[in-house]
């Protein structure tokens, strides 16, 4: 049996633990209305069932895939809508795969500039370092990822 479906009234910290979320982002999300504010004991402890464990797991996936804030509302409704949302939820998904595709190519040109420029300071170390020219110089931002994204990809 899935242990999440046998669990009943948890407090704050055992939904934090069970779903492997801090506390503080739980409360975050219930700040944001992504996750429902639970009922209070009579000690005035938050309560949470069944449902806010499922919500929170669905959540802390997601937000682990990268999906934003937008996208997590409409994960959530989508969810709660069942199985039959498929050619919804596809624009949404090959919409946030673009945008890894592209944080991906950023990632790899800095990664090209930034291995260039170890490789530079570690070959000569009696010069400037480039590392704080590239970091000092006010055009390097663009004229220097706009290099490493050139098909030749030559160092520096």
């Amino acid at each position: 049996m899935n242990p999440i479906t046998n669990l009943r009234e948890l407090t704050i910290g055992q939904l934090s633990r069970v779903v492997q979320v801090p506390i503080e982002t739980i409360r975050y999300w219930e700040r944001l209305g992504l996750a429902p504010t639970p009922p209070r004991n009579k000690l005035g402890h938050r309560l949470y069932n069944d449902g806010h464990v499922r919500q929170l797991v669905i959540l802390r996936r997601a937000r682990r895939l990268g999906f934003g804030l937008h996208d997590l509302r409409d994960l959530l409704r989508f969810a709660a809508a069942g199985e039959s949302v498929c050619a919804e939820v596809l624009p949404l998904a090959e919409r946030h795969l673009q945008r890894v595709r592209a944080k991906l190519a950023d990632l790899e040109a800095v990664e090209q500039l930034l291995a260039c420029t170890v490789s530079a300071c570690s070959a000569n170390p009696v010069v400037s370092c480039p590392l704080l020219h590239l970091l000092e110089d006010e055009k390097s931002d663009v004229e220097e990822i706009d290099r490493a994204n050139a098909p030749s990809r030559s160092c520096c």
